[in-house]
């Protein structure tokens, strides 16, 4: 955003782009010139930093995707949408345009996420750090007094707490992790398997949890459990839509604390929606700091670069996650010779809460090995760590009092200070160094001291400021299990004053809060008031309490608590022109709400950007081109949001000679008719909802859109129309479309079908009629005919099964488990079976690929007259057995059949193409011809339809490229990924969207084929398949026919 960027530019002096000569005609603004600190010369984000082709969006409540460029993914937590459009369209137009769309409340840049980046550097620890290879494996716990910590959290006590690891994933296999790891998930892959491939992940994991292999090298907090969450791919990239996911995971699952070694390109507003929503739940976010600077130059002590090449100390400010106010935010030192601690060289400053120790620390490497590595990705598991161990001796730690210890038991002694050190970047006062606040925040982390040393505690007892000037709140001296520390230290009620303009909090300004600000506490509690008086129409107050821990050789500490704070930033400049489409060139006048302050703007056209700023009394600026224009205000050291206008510029038309012009229509809403008869005498109904009311719906927070067409009238016709764009919006936000009638329910799943153009027409249509008498079966219901169509044209098939609910009469049904519902095939004449659920209230469900004709048919007994039944509903060699109550219900469905009338063969193996066969008759799968041909499924065999039913249903696959194998003996691993196919077919889900709660390993993971362990898994999971007796898996096994119905059985239940 300009304003994130204004503030860098203050800091940093960001050197302007703008080329000799470039100008934009404008009247009462000063153009921005190289040095100024007025000025914003980049786009609104670093294009490096963003994901291309996509954007996240926030709907207000009664909107939806309606931009038919684009393809729209909702997020798990449903109040986001990441649209995906042709990459050769700029963010920042689809910004600017969506900008403008009144249904949407925001939109942003999907943002590149990345590891922050460790260093493996022998020739630092040789330099660095003398004595014992053991003291250098562990002179950070030593450094920090967590070498030992069980005399205040005991293993017990550890494993009770849960550590998401937001990072490259966790080595599943490394024997120092070993019962360490609970399951997680990896959102780059979208499987349930968070295994790394690049070892940051396992180095962080092991920092904080490693148990001890050798005796020597061990975590933080061992037996607390690691919950993986792989957000970084190989090469540690990622984006914000994986890491919000990813979070949200955590929440649901319940993470105590979550470890983030990893940084942002840019402020995400959604991202930060989600941190708050975590910390909301008392989840402590400890994340690092980055590493892009450099402190130490040339021999200096802190050196860990090259020292004839690295002569310019420049600094980076804090990375987003750690600079969002919920983020306990962790900077690295690194020991000197004599012991002492300085900032690690890399380690960026700014909003830093703490320190720990990331230079050289010795932890669990990929593969099983260990290794050195430096960064404030190693530093931020040694914070996550003690918080671990805070909150295994007390859960009922908050994410806010956990903040509070580290803080208040962090030391600063033996810190060496970076005053007077001259930055190339830091030249603009007041921002011209880096104080020890800065880059140390409270100081180094203390572990026996964080269990020992009490916290204050500020609550509100009346703070509703500005509706009153008057403030009052409880002061109490807590311990680390939330005992009231009966001492009298003198305690004040401190205000400080937010500015924007500057990086050291310390510079901001403070005000006396005068009697009543002040006071000892009696028994370890007092009440502080003040009068908050003199504030502005924009402010960014903070109060907090202070309290003085005196030390043994003489001088103090001074604590805060925690603080309160109130917050109202300035209003964005008033711009005279709105966004939208004009005519010739427009003058676009920019003034301030206010009398004081400053104000500024960016002005960016398809091939230059302009920046300016003015005083109060603003300026014009005149647009002759397509142009985005970004406006912000500064007012008292705070700066305003972004307003963002977006003009599409015409060229003036020539009128021709004797020309003359029309004009245009308008818009409606629905004029319903009732029910009534047609030619035929058929009481028919057409519903046609409004179009607001279908928006309003999509806007809501069900998760479906209801077409609601019940009547009161019986209906012989049914047919429902609506604007083909609906079905992109409801299927963008993840929303089933489902029609209700007097008789039937429809449910389309989301994604079912495509629509060929938005501005086409939807029509469903139900027509009933009686059955007429069918041989062999007993009609329930009428005979129900269903269509959908698009401009009239049929929809044949569907993506996803569509599910249907028929009534049927249940007086006319004998013996209910021969019911189901039945398709008609109107070349032959003949009635198949498709299953169903019925329920007690005389409905039944049944998933539909296609629409067609269909009755809930009883078959009836055989009889002479009869055709006999094609199976048994038992059979002689099952009697026995431990699968035959699965295969004598499938049987009753008419789903599996034996190999004659009285035997099933339970133990014999069952080939792929007869495991297909089966799939495909369970999910009514149907071929519609667009597979490609394998060499060995021949056009007349018993299982063509089947395979290639399966095949574009992304069930399943061949051998290779060209062959089925149709004979062969299906395996346990390849029916593990048959079956989890067809439930994610089923169900409409991804592999992504699992969640599987229950870690499941086998004692033979390791020969399991790498494209069949994230299945195996989540069927393992998802309660599918079993292991041996033995604990393995036997994935090359053959399946028998028995295993095949058990799974089949199994999978039916959980789609139903």
């Amino acid at each position: 955003m300009l304003l994130q960027q204004k503030r860098n530019i203050l800091i940093f002096l960001i050197s302007l782009l703008f080329l000799s000569g470039l100008a934009i005609p404008v009247r009462g603004f000063a153009e921005d010139g190289n040095g100024t600190i007025t000025a914003a010369s980049e786009a609104r984000f670093n294009e490096s930093e963003i994901v291309p082709g996509k954007v996240m969006v926030k709907y207000k409540n009664d909107a939806g995707n309606g931009d038919q460029s684009v393809q729209a993914r909702s997020f798990a937590s449903s109040s986001f949408t990441v649209l995906s459009f042709n990459e050769q369209i700029s963010v920042a137009d689809k910004l600017a345009e969506l900008g403008q769309n009144p249904e949407v409340e925001y939109a942003e840049p999907v943002y590149k996420i990345h590891l922050i980046a460790s260093s493996s550097n022998d020739a630092v620890s040789g330099a660095v750090y003398s004595g014992s290879e053991e003291y250098k494996r562990q002179w950070g716990k030593l450094a920090t007094g967590l070498a030992d910590m069980s005399a205040f959290s005991s293993r017990s006590q550890n494993e009770q707490i849960t550590v998401a690891v937001m990072d490259t994933g966790v080595d599943m296999n490394h024997p120092a992790l070993q019962g360490s790891i609970v399951p997680g998930y990896d959102f780059v892959n979208g499987d349930a398997v968070a295994q790394d491939d690049n070892g940051h992940g396992t180095h962080v994991s092991g920092i904080i949890a490693s148990n001890s292999v050798d005796g020597s090298v061990y975590g933080i907090a061992p037996g607390v459990k690691i919950m993986p969450l792989k957000v970084l791919d190989s090469k540690g990239v990622g984006d914000s839509e994986q890491l919000i996911n990813a979070l949200q995971f955590a929440k649901t699952h319940q993470a105590d604390v979550i470890n983030m070694s990893i940084g942002i390109g840019g402020n995400s507003k959604a991202l930060h929606e989600a941190i708050k929503d975590a910390y909301s739940q008392n989840i402590v976010l400890v994340a690092a700091a980055g590493n892009e600077s450099s402190h130490w130059i040339s021999n200096e002590a802190g050196q860990l670069d090259i020292p004839t090449s690295d002569t310019k100390r420049y600094v980076s400010l804090t990375n987003y996650p750690a600079a969002y106010e919920e983020v306990i935010s962790v900077g690295a030192i690194g020991q000197m010779p004599d012991r002492s601690f300085a900032l690690a060289d890399f380690s960026n400053i700014g909003k830093v809460d703490i320190v720990a120790p990331g230079v050289d620390i010795y932890s669990t490497a990929l593969g099983g090995g260990y290794v050195y590595k430096s960064g404030t990705s190693q530093a931020t598991p040694m914070a996550a760590g003690l918080a671990v161990l805070l909150k295994a001796t007390n859960k009922a730690l908050g994410a806010e009092d956990i903040r509070t210890i580290l803080k208040t038991s962090a030391k600063s002694v033996e810190l060496v200070t970076l005053r007077g050190k001259t930055y190339t970047n830091l030249t603009v006062s007041p921002n011209t160094y880096v104080s020890n606040s800065m880059a140390y925040g409270d100081g180094l982390i203390q572990g026996s001291r964080a269990f020992l040393i009490p916290r204050l505690k500020l609550k509100p007892v009346i703070a509703n400021f500005p509706g009153s000037q008057q403030v009052t709140y409880d002061a109490t001296l807590l311990n680390v299990r939330n005992t009231v520390v009966k001492a009298s230290y003198e305690v004040s009620l401190e205000i400080r004053f937010y500015k924007d303009t500057i990086l050291d909090r310390d510079m901001d300004t403070s005000s006396s809060l005068g009697f009543g600000s002040k006071r000892n506490l009696a028994e370890g509690y007092t009440s502080l008031s003040a009068t908050v008086g003199n504030f502005n129409s924009a402010y960014y107050i903070y109060l907090y309490a202070t309290w003085k821990e005196a030390l043994p050789g003489g001088g103090f500490y001074t604590h805060r608590s925690n603080a309160d704070t109130f917050l109202k930033r300035p209003s964005a400049p008033i711009v005279s022109l709105q966004s939208g489409t004009y005519t010739g060139e427009q003058t676009v006048r920019i003034t301030s709400p206010y009398q004081d302050g400053r104000l500024y703007y960016m002005l960016q056209t398809i091939d230059k950007t302009f920046t300016g700023s003015s005083d109060a009394r603003g300026g014009s600026l005149q647009i002759t081109q397509d142009s985005i224009l970004t406006v912000a205000t500064l007012l008292y050291d705070l700066y305003s949001d972004d307003a963002v206008y977006q003009y599409l510029i015409k060229p003036k038309a020539v009128t021709p000679v004797g020309g003359g012009g029309g004009g245009g229509g308008g818009g409606g809403g629905s004029s319903q008719s009732p029910p009534s008869k047609d030619a035929d005498g058929k009481m028919s109904y057409t519903l046609n909802p409004p179009r607001i009311d279908l928006l309003i719906s999509l806007g809501s927070g069900s998760n479906e859109l209801l077409l609601d067409a019940r009547t009161k009238e019986k209906l012989d016709k049914l047919a429902v129309k609506f604007d083909a764009d609906i079905i992109p919006k409801a299927w963008s936000r993840d929303k089933s479309l489902v029609i209700k009638s007097n008789e039937l329910t429809v449910s389309f799943p989301p994604n079912a079908f495509e629509v060929n153009n938005q501005n086409n027409t939807i029509q469903f249509t139900a027509a009933m009629d009686a059955a007429p008498a069918i041989p062999n079966f007993a009609a329930a219901s009428s005979i129900y005919d269903l269509t959908i169509t698009e401009k009239g044209d049929p929809i044949p098939s569907f993506a996803k099964p569509v599910q249907v609910t028929f009534p049927y009469d249940k007086t006319k049904v004998n013996n209910p488990q021969n019911l189901g519902v039945y398709v008609l095939d109107e070349k032959t004449g003949a009635w198949t079976g498709l299953g169903g659920t019925p329920s007690e209230s005389g409905a039944i469900t049944a998933s539909l690929p296609h629409f067609s004709k269909y009755a809930v048919l009883e078959k009836l007994p055989a009889t002479d007259k009869q055709q006999p039944l094609p199976a048994a509903r038992t059979f002689a060699d099952i009697q026995n057995h431990w699968a035959k109550p699965e295969i004598e219900k499938l049987a009753a469905a008419r789903l599996v059949d034996g190999v004659d009338d009285t035997s099933f063969r339970p133990d014999a193996d069952m080939t792929r193409a007869q495991f297909v066969t089966l799939l495909a008759k369970a999910l009514q799968l149907q071929s519609r011809g667009t597979a490609k041909t394998f060499r060995d499924v021949t056009a007349d065999a018993w299982y063509n339809k089947s395979v290639y039913a399966a095949h574009e249903a992304n069930i399943v696959s061949g051998v290779n490229e060209t062959d089925f194998a149709p004979d062969a003996p299906i395996t346990r691993e390849q029916m593990a990924v048959m079956m989890v196919n067809a439930y994610l077919h089923a169900t409409g889900k991804k592999l992504s969207d699992l969640v599987i709660t229950q870690e499941v390993k086998y004692s033979d993971e390791g020969s399991i084929s790498d494209w069949a362990r994230a299945y195996v898994r989540a069927a393992s999971g998802l309660g599918l398949v079993n292991g041996t007796e033995a604990g393995n898996f036997a994935p090359a096994d053959p399946s028998t026919r028995a295993q095949a119905a058990v799974v089949l059985y199994r999978m039916l239940g959980k789609i139903k």
